[in-house]
């Protein structure tokens, strides 16, 4: 197979994938971005297939995470990041898995947290018309600490013409941390957040 049939096969089962979640069928969509991630090994490391395989890894987690099974949707993101280039998908969910997973890695992961937000705050020139871009940016804030910078980066958010499901998406990562740190500073900045989302959702 060509690399271009290789890639047309991947898009393919990741659509099967999808139609499998959106019907809690979880077995049924791994197996698909399984084998996705299977053909797509097999076509070497061009750039292109590079995007598909951190793509691929990054279904392959958010399937897992909506099944509850946090530890092997953190191993998946993972993966997804040594293929990731010029994306922040990977890294942000890797960086919040861990935080679910274990909440008082917190103190302790704040240098790997600055380095993620410095890292998709270096894609900024070209991402800013992305809705998600926005979305990761401002949550790597709130985790970093700085709330101010968090809310204006919801504002751009708001700017790129993010739908109302984008904005649930947004806020359902940032009440699933607040519930983790009930209680602290970081938990009510996020609840300050996520009250502000609120007020600009469409």
């Amino acid at each position: 197979m060509s690399n271009a049939d290789i890639l047309a096969e991947a898009k393919r089962l990741k659509a099967d994938a999808k139609r499998h979640r959106d019907i809690d069928d979880t077995a049924g969509a791994l197996d698909a971005m399984d084998r996705a991630i299977e053909i797509l090994q097999k076509a070497g490391e061009p750039e292109s297939v590079r995007a598909e395989l951190a793509d691929s890894w990054g279904m392959k987690g958010g399937i897992l995470r909506r099944a509850g099974r946090l530890p092997e949707a953190l191993d998946a993101y993972k993966k997804g990041l040594e293929y990731e280039s010029g994306d922040s998908y990977n890294l942000t969910n890797s960086v919040v898995l861990r935080l679910l997973i274990n909440p008082l890695q917190f103190h302790q992961s704040r240098a790997q947290i600055e380095d993620a937000r410095a890292e998709v705050d270096r894609q900024r020139p070209v991402r800013s018309s992305q809705w998600w871009f926005w979305a990761d940016l401002g949550l790597l804030e709130l985790l970093s600490g700085q709330e101010d910078r968090a809310l204006d980066a919801y504002r751009h958010f708001s700017g790129t013409g993010a739908r109302a499901s984008d904005y649930e998406s947004t806020i359902s990562v940032l009440e699933e941390l607040s519930d983790k740190f009930a209680g602290s500073n970081l938990g009510a900045s996020l609840k300050s957040a996520i009250a502000f989302l609120q007020r600009l959702k469409p």
